[in-house]
Order: C-alpha cells, then structure tokens, then sequence
C-alpha cells in the first residue's frame, strides 16, 4: 500500500512537471546561456562577422541574468537591430494553454528623439507553427523606461479552440518605416503567461490602424525567412525583394489585398548569401497609399 502510494505521488508529481513545462516559456528568466546565445531561443547574433546585438546582462530583475538587445552598426549594414524569437530554429514552442496575458519585465533606452520601439509579438496556434491561429498579442512601447518595469499584454482570441503552439518575437523597431538608431537597446526578463481567458471575438483579428512592413524572422536566414505586413484599408499591394545593386530577384505579392493582417514566406535556396531590400507599395486609384523599405540578410 504504502509503495503504492508512493508510485502515485510520483506519478502526480512527474504529470506536474509536465504540466508546468508547457504552461511557461521555455527559458523565460534568461537565466541559462550557451555559446552566447539564451537556451531555447533564436537570435540573430551572427559572431564569425562580429554582428551581436543579443547578450546576457547581469542587470537582472531576478536571478542572474536578463537578456539585452542592442541596435548596433554592422559591416554592410549601417543598421543591425537585434531579434529574440522563441525556439532554437525561431519556431516556439508547445504551448496548451488559454492564457489571459504576456507578461514580462523590461527596460528600455532608446536614442533621444529616434521614435525607436520596444515590441512584443506573441501567436497561439492549433496545429503548430502555421497551423489555425487562435490568438493573437503584440505591442509597441516607444517610451524610455530605466528601472524595472512589468508590461502585460493582452491576448485577443480569435478562435475557441485550446491551442497547442506558441510563437514569440521580440525586437526594437524604428519609428514609422523608418530604421532604427544605433545605440537604443532594451533589457527583457521573466517572462510569463497570465490568467484564463474566455472571450473570443467575431472570427477576426482587430482591423489594423495603420499600414506597417515588420522587419522579417528569422533574419539572417537560410534559406527561408517570413515577412510580416499591415494595411490599414484595401489596396494593391506590391512586395518585392532586390539585391544591394537594385536588380529585382523576387516578386512575393501582387494583387489587390483587403485590410487586414498578412504573412509571406520567401525562400532564397538559388540565391547567394548577401544583404537584401525587400519593399512594399500599396496604392489605390486616389493613387500611393503606403511604402516602406527594409533589409535582411541571407547567410549560407
């Protein structure tokens, strides 16, 4: 009886840990590292080119560490901004649960004056990565904040569904279209899902309040990276990739789109590694409603 006992509070505990492993982020405390890079999330540090914006800081809200992420300048790129993405391949993780809320502690340094932003984007799928999206939570603080400070931002269902993926980026963003300043930088720790949410709106994202082009991810890439677009109201959308020498080698949209929120995925396997431009215009026929430009790097 009493080994009986004994094997079932094993069992319990063992069913716990469980549990606990796919209710939390995967590392969220940034507490453990390994060649220079947080366990269990991607970033974008590229060390044989001396291109590092992400590293562990002793500035921790708890514990030892928080991780820090700075805009630097770098061979061939005046701009590097840093990106943390959860995942090893920048793909997330399991994730079970119909949370309330993303939160987290931060602080953040932007260059005077840059409009420079701290942003969190965070998705639940069901089916993984890709799959059907169940909800969605992001936001954008341009404001400097020098001490610890906690955000929480709030999921918005789009779907009943219990999820069963998780995808998170985090990164520093300019204002508007533009670039953002070498020297801004953000420090992240404890990061945490809170709360049980039970509201699902009508079946689609919010309609978004202005057009935006979102810096792709992963990025360096190979040979696959996403890009990420906005439109504030209908429009025929145009979105090509060019070389550094201004050549087109890539048309990824062109067709008349709705508002709303859209994802591309661009594969560049027949390409050399290089600095790329990719570019979106929207118009209608009052005339151009939207353009915006952004880098990424393709490394083989």
């Amino acid at each position: 009886m009493r080994r009986s006992l004994l094997l079932f509070g094993t069992l319990v505990l063992g069913l716990c840990c469980a549990l606990t492993a796919f209710a939390q982020i995967p590392n969220a405390g940034f507490e453990n590292w390994t060649g220079g890079n947080p366990d269990n999330w991607w970033t974008n540090n590229i060390p044989m080119l001396s291109w590092v914006t992400v590293t562990p800081s002793r500035t921790a809200h708890s514990g030892t560490f928080a991780v820090r992420g700075d805009v630097i300048s770098a061979a061939a790129l005046p701009v590097y901004s840093p990106q943390i993405v959860a995942g090893t391949s920048a793909d997330g993780f399991s994730y079970d649960q119909r949370s309330a809320t993303i939160t987290g502690y931060y602080q953040f340094f932007p260059v005077a004056g840059s409009g420079d932003r701290f942003c969190i984007d965070a998705l639940l799928w069901k089916g993984g990565v890709g799959g059907s999206g169940v909800a969605v939570a992001g936001a954008d603080l341009p404001t400097a904040v020098s001490s610890w400070t906690q955000f929480s931002v709030p999921f918005t269902y789009i779907a009943g569904d219990v999820p069963d993926w998780c995808t998170f980026t985090i990164v520093i963003l300019g204002s508007g279209s533009a670039t953002p300043q070498v020297g801004s930088y953000f420090l992240v720790d404890d990061l945490a899902f809170a709360g049980t949410a039970t509201a699902v709106n009508s079946g689609e994202l919010s309609t978004p309040n202005a057009f935006k082009l979102q810096q792709n991810y992963p990025n360096p890439f190979n040979p696959s990276t996403k890009i990420d677009f906005s439109l504030a109201q209908p429009g025929f959308v145009m979105l090509k990739i060019y070389d550094v020498l201004g050549a087109e080698v890539a048309t990824l949209v062109n067709e008349q789109k709705s508002t709303g929120s859209y994802r591309v995925n661009w594969n560049a396997a027949g390409l050399p590694s290089g600095v790329y431009l990719y570019r979106i215009t929207v118009s209608s026929e009052k005339g151009q409603l939207y353009n915006a430009a952004k880098r990424l790097v393709l490394v083989k």
